[in-house]
């Protein structure tokens, strides 16, 4: 079993690094607060049905189709800036919750923004990472990967007008991830529909596109992603540079637990 690792570029407390799942969510839900009307947390069960209602609206017909004299359009071409997500039932969710992969951001009191990262285990067992070797991946950072532990930053999503805050909560799960595992992978869909609403933030915070792989899913068919990746060093050099400014000061007067949870 490989040792926990800490992030040479913030970590835990050692209260944190000693307690359990649950002391773990009640430090998140109750600490890391970045205003008093809006807060980041570890998701619950609870909250599954609100990640699903936002997962609805952003559907990728939403986002790749579009009226021409009355007819629906399906656009190849342009890409989509609002974003959009694909799979994901309510008991994937629920699956996810309950290994502590999602991460809320409420505002009001509601669930306004989600983020999905799974652990090492899991992406071992993804489809993502079944078709690596078909990805066209570099083979040093394949041999990387399987020597490495390794997350994926499988989905980031928002209710419209909360995308400041979204991004605040992609910080703080990107940094709380890299607590435990070495490297972050993940994918932007490019075909039939270009998907950049994430890459500003992706290339932002260190990722490199290294590759690309082909997906099937039964509302979109097949579809076509660019692979990214980064490291935990990659990150740590963001984060002692200018570039980071943008994102470090989404982490408030928390910052040395905020540090721990992205």
């Amino acid at each position: 079993m490989t040792p926990r690792r800490s992030c040479s570029c913030g970590g835990r407390t050692d209260a944190d690094k000693g307690a359990g799942p649950a002391a773990r969510r009640g430090r998140v839900s109750s600490r890391v607060s970045s205003t008093r009307t809006s807060l980041v947390r570890l998701a619950e069960p609870r909250d599954v049905p609100a990640l699903s209602a936002i997962r609805a609206a952003l559907s990728i017909r939403s986002s790749s189709q579009r009226e021409v004299a009355g007819n629906t359009v399906t656009s190849a071409a342009a890409p989509s800036a609002r974003g959009f997500l694909l799979g994901s039932s309510p008991e994937t969710y629920g699956s996810y919750v309950a290994g502590e992969a999602v991460m809320v951001a409420e505002s009001g009191g509601r669930v306004v923004a989600y983020s999905v990262v799974l652990p090492d285990a899991l992406l071992r067992r993804s489809e993502v990472y079944e078709k690596r070797e078909q990805a066209g991946l570099d083979p040093a950072l394949l041999r990387r990967l399987e020597r490495s532990r390794v997350a994926y930053y499988d989905q980031l999503a928002a209710l419209p007008g909360f995308g400041p805050l979204a991004v605040g909560l992609a910080y703080r799960h990107l940094l709380r991830s890299l607590e435990e595992h070495d490297a972050l992978l993940a994918t932007t869909v490019v075909e039939p529909v270009r998907n950049v609403a994430a890459v500003p933030l992706l290339l932002g915070v260190g990722f490199q596109p290294v590759g690309r792989i082909d997906e099937v899913y039964p509302e979109a068919g097949r579809v076509s992603s660019c692979v990214y990746a980064v490291t935990r060093e990659a990150v740590c050099a963001v984060r002692a540079s200018r570039r980071a400014l943008r994102f470090e000061g989404r982490l408030g007067s928390n910052r040395s637990l905020v540090a721990a949870e992205p």
